[in-house]
């Protein structure tokens, strides 16, 4: 697994992007959609002899869920985007249109401001994240979206490839199928990084200003409505949260040679979860490890 890094991620990547205003409508005819390939990153699922893969598209960024019966590209599914304060963009966890971190004054509701158009989830070769096949023959796949403070989304599509729903992180995650009674529930990490809200660098957006402070991330301080934290979250079927479990723990700690510990709270927000698939038991455990800290597990409150 490669080492995640967000801000220096989001410089990386956002450097090369240009913003657009979220104001004009974007064409996309002679667009050249590019070859497929398979990310180099993930693993694959074999439901029942069919293969499911995950296709990255060059060029545009978008990609495809293909099996024998379906290939699905997850674009334009995804309304949470630029918040205009109105009914339409109520999933968004941005800024509204004008305030620090928030998209320009008169953006288009729920639209990536990358692309104005409505949020796709895309693949890059750094994730891991693997579709998974619940017991309704439904598909999960994280995705990363950048507008959202480069949380991803967890997107869900049925066994014939019809976007169902999404839930507000996905990025870099497997999730762990927790099947109970006659249904099931969906565990994964549920990470809200310190990052720029949607540009991701000072230097990314030009004059934007995606929620910096001198210089630097600081997405608490410039949202406090959703502000930096790091959980591990059940969700149902539909992708209601059924639990969230917060790491608390703020401070880094080095082995001394005697075997004792030194610590140091210097981490007040916390650390994030930094595993790619949970576990989860027969009784609801959930197994999953933090940044630079030991194992760790939560209890399922069924």
């Amino acid at each position: 697994m490669l080492d995640w890094d967000p801000v220096g991620y989001a410089a990386r990547l956002s450097n090369t992007r240009e913003w657009k205003s979220a104001l004009a409508t974007v064409s996309r005819k002679g667009l050249n959609p590019g070859k497929r390939r398979q990310l180099q990153n993930l693993s694959h699922r074999i439901p029942e002899r069919n293969e499911l893969l995950l296709l990255f598209q060059h060029q545009r960024g978008s990609e495809g869920l293909l099996t024998d019966h379906f290939v699905r590209p997850p674009r334009c599914h995804l309304h949470d985007g630029c918040h205009a304060d109105t009914p339409a963009s109520n999933g968004s966890i941005l800024p509204v249109n004008g305030a620090v971190g928030g998209c320009r004054v008169g953006a288009h509701d729920g639209v990536d401001p990358g692309t104005n158009e409505p949020g796709p989830g895309r693949v890059v070769d750094d994730e891991s994240s693997t579709p998974t096949v619940a017991p309704d023959g439904s598909i999960f796949f994280g995705a990363i979206t950048f507008y959202n403070y480069e949380q991803g989304h967890l997107m869900h599509f049925d066994s014939n490839g019809n976007f169902l729903n999404a839930f507000n992180f996905g990025w870099d995650s497997t999730v762990a199928i927790f099947p109970h009674g006659e249904t099931y529930s969906v565990v994964i990490k549920n990470n809200h990084c310190n990052v720029g809200s949607y540009c991701g660098s000072t230097g990314a957006g030009g004059s934007f200003n995606c929620g910096f402070t001198n210089g630097q991330p600081d997405r608490t301080g410039t949202n406090p409505s959703s502000p930096e934290a790091f959980f591990v979250t059940q969700l149902s079927p539909n992708l209601a949260i059924e639990w969230s479990f917060q790491n608390t723990n703020t401070q880094s700690c080095t082995r001394n040679p005697d075997g004792t510990l030194s610590c140091v709270s210097d981490h007040p927000h916390s650390f994030e979860w930094c595993v790619n698939a949970p576990v989860v038991d027969s009784n609801g455990v959930v197994y999953a490890n933090m940044s630079a800290q030991g194992g760790t597990r939560t209890r399922a409150e069924r």
